[in-house]
């Protein structure tokens, strides 16, 4: 074996080391993609990979709802159910044709204030029920869980970081 035949033997297995160095270091980063981007109402979110839209319950209308004034304003209602078959994850988004929502005019000022992902909103609801509802971009979102536990992180993870 000459010397050529050994640095092209040892530049190969460097090669390789790296190879397999830089395949190993990217595997968490590709295994993390445990959700999917939805768009519910013009709101990006993500939804955990095992829940899937659940086609019989998709509503979207347009209906005239009452403020926490007593006005009637018209708004555009859309909510969609994803399941994973045991437990069920409701988005509903709801848009103004008149003012923009905010915390305030869309009856969440009262009462405590809950943040998860960075959002700040209305947690309410019981064990096995949760519903998370706040602002964004003007809209109301509303966010509810019907699971036995974990309510809190799925929601945090549907709203994203």
């Amino acid at each position: 074996m000459n010397c050529g035949d050994k640095m092209s033997r040892k530049y190969l297995i460097i090669g390789l080391a790296i190879a397999l160095f830089i395949s190993v270091s990217l595997s968490p980063v590709i295994a993390v993609g445990d959700t999917y981007s939805v768009n519910v109402g013009g709101i990006d979110l993500n939804m955990p990979n095992n829940y899937k839209v659940n086609e019989d319950f998709i509503f979207e209308e347009d209906v005239n709802s009452q403020d926490r004034w007593g006005n009637s304003v018209p708004v555009h209602y859309k909510s969609i159910d994803y399941t994973d078959g045991n437990n069920t994850i409701t988005i509903r988004v709801t848009t103004s044709y008149g003012e923009a929502f905010t915390l305030e005019n869309a009856g969440f000022a009262d009462g405590p204030k809950k943040t998860i992902a960075n959002k700040t909103g209305v947690l309410n609801g019981s064990p096995g029920d949760v519903l998370f509802s706040y602002v964004e971009n003007g809209k109301i979102v509303q966010i509810e869980t019907f699971m036995e536990n974990n309510n809190e992180d799925i929601i945090g993870k549907v709203i994203g970081n």
